[in-house]
């Protein structure tokens, strides 16, 4: 059964936002109105705004991430990963948001995440990664954790990796080989570098650019 009081936090966030209660940058505001916005222009959707926000395929990625996902280091380690209101509006936008007639084309297919350091941003992506490959439906998924060198291209692979290994659903579902992770429907995660020998071949459902700027 899916809950959809937690995703429910993303609307009470963009209000918090705009109304100044909840602080945040200029960005982050003109998000938060964006969004308001399109609920309303959601209402009769047309081919002009053909989006609709199905709110039960947001609450599904969240509450995927809540429930399987768990902290990998630290204090918290093996603990779930419960998001913070501003993850929660990241994750329902990308997820929710999708076409009217065609609820599995997504409205949102690039997002760029900048937060501070020590601001979860490598759990987050990595929380991301594991619920689309669980949870869409697409055969032999590709995903890449890519940067411009290797070492920080793992950054983002070994965070799944500990993920993986510190959560029990996730250990059934997830093979690890320092190389690549495979996953459900015959997925590989992989990290990827500008300087490896070939890029070619990709058809990628996911690509986690660590370090974009």
């Amino acid at each position: 059964m899916i809950d959809l009081t937690r995703v429910n936090r993303a609307f009470e966030y963009a209000q918090d936002v705009i109304s100044g209660e909840e602080v945040a940058g200029k960005y982050i505001v003109m998000a938060a109105e964006r969004f308001v916005r399109d609920l309303e222009r959601s209402q009769e959707p047309d081919e002009d705004f053909p989006w609709v926000f199905d709110l039960e395929r947001a609450a599904k990625y969240v509450q995927f991430i809540e429930t399987v996902c768990v902290h990998s280091r630290g204090s918290w380690a093996g603990k779930p990963f419960i998001l913070s209101p501003w993850q929660v509006f990241f994750v329902g936008q990308l997820f929710g948001w999708v076409d009217h007639e065609d609820p599995e084309k997504r409205r949102f297919t690039t997002a760029h995440l900048f937060v501070a350091r020590k601001s979860g941003k490598s759990q987050l992506a990595a929380a991301i990664s594991l619920a689309m490959a669980v949870l869409d439906e697409d055969g032999a998924p590709q995903f890449v954790c890519a940067a411009t060198k290797r070492d920080q291209a793992r950054e983002v692979f070994d965070e799944i990796s500990r993920c993986v290994k510190k959560s029990a659903p996730l250990k059934k579902r997830f093979r690890i080989t320092r190389a690549e992770i495979e996953g459900p429907r015959m997925g590989t995660i992989k990290p990827l570098s500008s300087d490896a020998n070939s890029l070619d071949g990709l058809n990628l459902n996911l690509a986690v650019v660590d370090e974009f700027h």
